[in-house]
């Protein structure tokens, strides 16, 4: 059973014509989630992208170490015109357990590659059936759109058949864009993000549902200075092996 606790955090606004010269402000982007047995912004799920009916996630990208947990960078975090915004996050587990597990080089190349090959099949049989122009013309477009996928799958086909049983093994990690369209696999100190699977051996069914497995604790914050006091605060006080303590309880 997933859920979360959520915690906002307000500034207050010096107003002399205030009794108390101070106010409440009425928003903030200074927030804290504890977040049970479910991923959230810890992790995107890949929709189209499942290995042994097992959801796959790609992972926020990993920052360093905080408190003894991997730190991840969260998805808050932009520049736009109301400012900059910050995110952190750790998963809190059982000991030398994990809900998930790295997808590997090879499971990642297969799967894309089927992925591509029905999206190939789903294009050309959008040539079916009538079409505004000559069969000389209709059979142009389709041969355009069949080598646009042979080509798509290319970087994938020939990295595939090259893996050694050792690479093959290891995890995948690739940005964004390679993820959209492979042509090569990266590294977490580069900015890659590693693609992970849900994993089913983790998980106690005797459990019942309300029990915590696992948590991910995020926090987020504006560049200034109430808002980077909230971040201090919280890192330095938060007693996170209190979470910890709560796993399976």
């Amino acid at each position: 059973m997933p859920y979360q606790l959520t915690a906002m955090f307000l500034t207050y606004d010096c107003n002399p014509a205030s009794p108390t010269l101070l106010s409440l402000a009425g928003e903030t982007a200074a927030w804290f989630y504890v977040f049970a047995n479910h991923l959230n912004w810890f992790a995107e799920e890949k929709t189209f992208f499942t290995i042994a009916k097992n959801p796959a996630y790609m992972l926020t990208r990993k920052v360093g170490e905080f408190k003894g947990y991997p730190l991840y960078e969260g998805i808050h975090n932009a520049t736009r015109n109301t400012g900059t915004t910050y995110s952190r996050a750790i998963i809190i587990t059982r000991p030398g357990q994990s809900p998930y597990v790295p997808v590997t080089k090879q499971q990642f190349l297969r799967v894309s590659l089927t992925h591509y090959e029905k999206e190939k099949v789903r294009s050309l049989a959008a040539f079916e059936g009538p079409y505004p122009g000559s069969n000389a013309m209709k059979e142009q477009w389709m041969q355009r759109t069949s080598k646009s996928f042979d080509d798509r799958m290319k970087p994938a086909q020939e990295l595939l058949g090259k893996l050694s049983e050792e690479e093959a093994r290891q995890p995948a990690i690739v940005d964004y864009k390679n993820y959209l369209e492979f042509t090569s696999f990266t590294t977490e100190e580069k900015g890659g993000q590693m693609l992970v699977r849900r994993n089913p051996d983790y998980f106690d069914a005797k459990l019942p549902g309300y029990v915590p497995q696992f948590f991910v604790v995020y926090w987020r914050w504006y560049k200034g200075k109430p808002e980077e006091n909230f971040k201090s605060e919280l890192e330095a006080k938060l007693d996170f092996t209190a979470l910890q303590q709560m796993i399976d309880q």
